[in-house]
């Protein structure tokens, strides 16, 4: 799902879009083409629209949407994209012009095949450029959030979670140190959902475990922080 301009927006299995404004009710939206994926809002040096990718007479192409009723093509997606189970962030740096970025990692290319790599777009006249790289870590269930002006990433390594961060839109990124870690009690898992509310502090919902049991608790809290509530 996707929430911009104070409407929510979800997916199918059928390409479907369908719209709400509460979260609760939801009407199918008619839209021009089967839509393949929803990235979010894409930050841009005009109007701010939802990033997706849809199918063009068998074509996988960006295109770009304020409300769905109406959908602007763009380029055709690269090779090794992912188009589904990914994660992704906006960045959109007051202090920098050039500093709209939408960070993609994780997930399934159209064939299923796994993505390894950290994907970095950009809008630029009309099209979605990109920097890609794979990192020396695991990205496969991972989260993307934003926090204290950095990237961070969760992800599972070794049998456990940890966080890795990054300060330059996603390019370059290291582990962070043990201050920044979660309790012994948070148990292994993989594609849970983290999200930062307007205090700062982090919620991380659920996720599936080791053994692809699906885990039901909630943790809220910030960086060093973490605890049950």
């Amino acid at each position: 799902t996707l929430e911009t301009q104070e409407m929510w927006y979800a997916m199918d299995g059928a390409d479907k879009v369908y719209l709400s404004n509460n979260g609760l009710d939801w009407t199918e939206q008619v839209v021009e083409y089967p839509v393949k994926a929803i990235f979010g809002k894409m930050p841009s040096y005009g109007t701010d629209s939802a990033l997706t990718v849809v199918n063009d007479m068998g074509v996988n192409k960006f295109a770009k949407t304020v409300d769905f009723s109406t959908i602007e093509l763009l380029n055709e997606v690269p090779k090794g994209f992912p188009v589904n189970n990914y994660t992704t962030t906006a960045i959109d740096n007051p202090l920098v012009y050039t500093a709209k970025y939408l960070i993609v990692t994780g997930g399934n290319e159209t064939n299923g095949m796994v993505n390894n790599k950290v994907w970095v777009l950009q809008e630029n006249e009309g099209e979605i450029t990109h920097i890609s790289k794979e990192p020396p870590f695991n990205v496969t269930g991972a989260s993307l959030f934003k926090y204290d002006d950095k990237i961070y990433l969760l992800t599972a390594k070794e049998g456990k979670n940890v966080f890795y961060t990054s300060s330059n839109y996603g390019v370059v990124w290291e582990r962070a140190d043990s201050k920044q870690s979660l309790p012994s009690e948070f148990l292994y898992r993989k594609n849970q959902s983290v999200n930062v509310d307007n205090k700062n502090n982090i919620w991380i919902f659920g996720g599936v475990s080791e053994s692809q049991h699906q885990i039901v608790d909630v943790w809220k809290g910030r960086i060093n922080k973490l605890f049950v509530k």
